[in-house]
């Protein structure tokens, strides 16, 4: 976290808040960028692979999984899916080695492969500083105005951010969003914003990892990008 915003007392994500509301959430961002990390990390690696071994968000074998980390911060929901992948090909590498020491055992399903697509307009440095990969610049606006054209995705995951975007884009960007991505997996310190039917998504699924809420939300409109 960034040590201007620091607090001298209290949690760092408090800190955060603090500095929301001083100097506003754009320019804390334009500001602290390319230094922000964020404090629920290790929470946030739980309730991915949570969230993974939850649904099945690819029904084809040894194709990646296209996912989507919408405003990705430096890259905390992009390390925690590489690392459930990591642990999901390390445990089938057990089990194929147990199989070889049993006749007649059965094929192993191939480990799961990830295509990940990161965007964030103010975080692409501490990003690629973390996660040795680029980013795009897509804000939320830039998803409303289309920026997706062509684009698809199996899963989108908003961690922290989704309640960050300005009322004023927000219905237009869930609905692109559900144009261009089958899954929605939102993470966030509370249930905001709402997200509804009228947005184009289905709710699917919540859970709480201590103080991270995952929302989970299948879309209505996937099938009007395939049209």
């Amino acid at each position: 976290m960034p040590p201007s915003v620091r607090p001298a007392n209290g949690s760092a994500a408090s800190g955060i808040r603090g500095a929301y509301e001083t100097l506003g959430v754009q320019a804390f961002y334009q500001t602290h960028g390319h230094e922000y990390s964020n404090p629920h990390n290790d929470q946030i690696v739980r309730a991915v692979a949570l969230l993974m071994a939850s649904q099945q968000f690819s029904k084809q074998p040894n194709i990646p999984i296209r996912v989507l980390d919408l405003a990705c911060g430096s890259g905390e929901a992009t390390l925690a899916l590489q690392d459930w992948a990591s642990a999901q090909q390390q445990q089938q590498q057990q089990q194929q080695h147990a199989r070889r020491h049993r006749a007649g055992g059965s094929v192993a399903a191939p480990p799961p492969l990830l295509d990940i697509t990161a965007c964030d307009p103010y975080t692409q440095q501490a990003y690629q500083q973390r996660t040795g990969s680029a980013a795009q610049s897509w804000s939320f606006q830039d998803i409303a105005d289309g920026c997706l054209a062509g684009r698809a995705f199996d899963l989108c995951v908003c961690s922290f951010a989704l309640h960050l975007c300005d009322p004023s884009c927000l219905f237009i960007t869930l609905y692109q969003l559900a144009s261009h991505c089958r899954w929605l997996a939102v993470l966030s310190p509370h249930k905001q914003p709402a997200v509804r039917a009228e947005h184009g998504w289905a709710a699917a699924q919540a859970f709480k990892v201590e103080r991270v809420h995952v929302r989970v939300y299948r879309s209505l409109n996937w099938g009007q990008l395939q049209d």
